[in-house]
Protein backbone atom coordinates (compact mmCIF):
# COMPACT_ATOMS: atom_id res chain seq x y z
CA UNK A 1 0.00 0.00 0.00
CA UNK A 2 1.38 3.51 -0.80
CA UNK A 3 1.39 6.85 1.36
CA UNK A 4 -1.96 8.50 0.92
CA UNK A 5 -2.04 11.21 -2.09
CA UNK A 6 -3.81 13.64 -0.29
CA UNK A 7 -7.09 14.82 1.77
CA UNK A 8 -10.26 15.36 0.55
CA UNK A 9 -11.18 19.20 0.55
CA UNK A 10 -14.84 18.49 -1.19
CA UNK A 11 -16.76 17.06 -3.47
CA UNK A 12 -17.82 19.36 -6.38
CA UNK A 13 -21.09 18.96 -8.22
CA UNK A 14 -22.17 21.16 -11.44
CA UNK A 15 -25.72 22.08 -11.72
CA UNK A 16 -27.35 24.75 -14.63
CA UNK A 17 -27.62 28.12 -13.58
CA UNK A 18 -31.30 27.86 -13.38
CA UNK A 19 -31.09 24.71 -10.94
CA UNK A 20 -28.69 27.15 -8.49
CA UNK A 21 -31.79 27.94 -6.45
CA UNK A 22 -32.88 24.76 -5.97
CA UNK A 23 -29.43 23.29 -5.48
CA UNK A 24 -28.97 25.73 -2.42
CA UNK A 25 -32.61 24.45 -0.78
CA UNK A 26 -31.60 20.90 -1.18
CA UNK A 27 -28.18 21.24 -0.04
CA UNK A 28 -29.88 23.37 3.02
CA UNK A 29 -33.31 22.30 4.03
CA UNK A 30 -32.67 18.76 3.03
CA UNK A 31 -28.81 18.23 3.65
CA UNK A 32 -28.62 20.84 6.69
CA UNK A 33 -25.95 22.17 5.25
CA UNK A 34 -24.57 25.75 5.98
CA UNK A 35 -24.01 27.52 3.02
CA UNK A 36 -20.51 28.98 2.78
CA UNK A 37 -18.11 30.65 0.42
CA UNK A 38 -19.57 32.07 -2.92
CA UNK A 39 -17.14 32.73 -6.02
CA UNK A 40 -18.14 34.50 -9.11
CA UNK A 41 -15.52 33.67 -12.02
CA UNK A 42 -15.83 35.22 -15.04
CA UNK A 43 -17.42 31.86 -16.85
CA UNK A 44 -18.48 29.98 -13.91
CA UNK A 45 -19.40 30.30 -10.11
CA UNK A 46 -19.47 28.17 -6.99
CA UNK A 47 -20.13 28.46 -3.79
CA UNK A 48 -19.23 26.19 -0.81
CA UNK A 49 -21.76 24.20 1.72
CA UNK A 50 -20.35 22.44 5.42
CA UNK A 51 -22.05 19.63 6.72
CA UNK A 52 -20.18 18.10 9.41
CA UNK A 53 -16.66 17.48 8.65
CA UNK A 54 -17.29 17.49 4.63
CA UNK A 55 -17.42 20.10 2.35
CA UNK A 56 -19.80 20.26 -0.87
CA UNK A 57 -19.11 22.82 -3.44
CA UNK A 58 -22.08 23.66 -5.81
CA UNK A 59 -20.78 25.00 -9.23
CA UNK A 60 -22.93 26.59 -12.23
CA UNK A 61 -21.22 28.01 -15.63
CA UNK A 62 -21.88 32.00 -16.13
CA UNK A 63 -21.44 31.89 -19.88
CA UNK A 64 -22.43 29.73 -23.03
CA UNK A 65 -18.88 29.02 -23.80
CA UNK A 66 -17.59 27.55 -20.50
CA UNK A 67 -16.33 24.30 -19.50
CA UNK A 68 -19.12 23.24 -17.48
CA UNK A 69 -22.06 24.46 -20.01
CA UNK A 70 -19.56 22.04 -22.43
CA UNK A 71 -19.48 19.48 -19.20
CA UNK A 72 -23.34 19.63 -18.49
CA UNK A 73 -24.17 19.22 -21.75
CA UNK A 74 -22.42 16.51 -22.46
CA UNK A 75 -23.00 14.63 -19.12
CA UNK A 76 -25.57 16.38 -17.30
CA UNK A 77 -26.04 17.70 -13.65
CA UNK A 78 -24.24 15.62 -11.16
CA UNK A 79 -20.55 14.96 -9.83
CA UNK A 80 -17.90 17.29 -11.38
CA UNK A 81 -14.99 16.37 -9.50
CA UNK A 82 -13.39 15.36 -6.40
CA UNK A 83 -11.00 17.63 -5.06
CA UNK A 84 -7.74 16.46 -2.84
CA UNK A 85 -5.37 18.70 -1.21
CA UNK A 86 -1.62 17.88 -1.96
CA UNK A 87 1.71 19.13 -0.02
CA UNK A 88 3.84 18.96 -3.16
CA UNK A 89 1.29 18.88 -6.57
CA UNK A 90 5.08 18.69 -8.79
CA UNK A 91 6.05 14.91 -6.81
CA UNK A 92 2.80 14.76 -6.64
CA UNK A 93 2.27 14.63 -10.48
CA UNK A 94 5.32 12.79 -10.67
CA UNK A 95 4.02 9.95 -8.97
CA UNK A 96 1.29 9.17 -10.58
CA UNK A 97 2.39 9.65 -14.48
CA UNK A 98 5.35 7.31 -13.04
CA UNK A 99 2.18 4.97 -12.80
CA UNK A 100 0.88 5.93 -15.70
CA UNK A 101 -1.90 7.89 -14.33
CA UNK A 102 -3.01 10.91 -17.04
CA UNK A 103 -2.37 14.10 -15.32
CA UNK A 104 -4.47 17.01 -17.09
CA UNK A 105 -5.08 20.60 -16.94
CA UNK A 106 -2.08 21.55 -15.02
CA UNK A 107 -2.02 25.33 -13.69
CA UNK A 108 0.85 26.55 -11.74
CA UNK A 109 0.42 29.94 -12.74
CA UNK A 110 -1.36 31.20 -9.21
CA UNK A 111 0.89 30.72 -6.37
CA UNK A 112 -2.31 30.81 -3.88
CA UNK A 113 -4.40 27.62 -5.62
CA UNK A 114 -2.24 25.38 -8.02
CA UNK A 115 -3.77 23.03 -9.90
CA UNK A 116 -3.82 19.65 -11.96
CA UNK A 117 -6.27 16.69 -12.53
CA UNK A 118 -6.54 12.91 -13.02
CA UNK A 119 -8.46 12.40 -16.32
CA UNK A 120 -11.18 10.61 -15.70
CA UNK A 121 -9.98 7.91 -18.42
CA UNK A 122 -7.00 6.77 -15.54
CA UNK A 123 -9.50 7.34 -12.53
CA UNK A 124 -12.82 5.02 -13.93
CA UNK A 125 -15.15 8.05 -14.94
CA UNK A 126 -14.20 10.52 -12.27
CA UNK A 127 -12.43 13.65 -12.40
CA UNK A 128 -9.74 14.55 -9.30
CA UNK A 129 -8.88 17.67 -9.03
CA UNK A 130 -5.16 17.92 -7.34
CA UNK A 131 -4.66 21.23 -5.45
CA UNK A 132 -1.69 22.82 -3.58
CA UNK A 133 -3.02 25.66 -1.68
CA UNK A 134 -0.25 28.35 -0.77
CA UNK A 135 -1.34 27.31 2.96
CA UNK A 136 -4.28 24.98 4.37
CA UNK A 137 -7.42 26.89 4.85
CA UNK A 138 -8.64 26.83 8.47
CA UNK A 139 -11.87 24.48 8.61
CA UNK A 140 -14.95 27.30 8.78
CA UNK A 141 -16.31 28.22 11.84
CA UNK A 142 -19.49 26.32 12.92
Amino acid sequence: MSDPLGAVDHVAIAVWRESVPAARRFMTEVLGARAGFLMDRPDFSFQHFHLGDTKFEVLWPTSDDSFLTRFLEKRGEGLHHITLLVDDLEECCTRLEAQEIAVVGKDTSQPQWQQAFISPRSAFGVLYQLAQPRQRRKPAPE
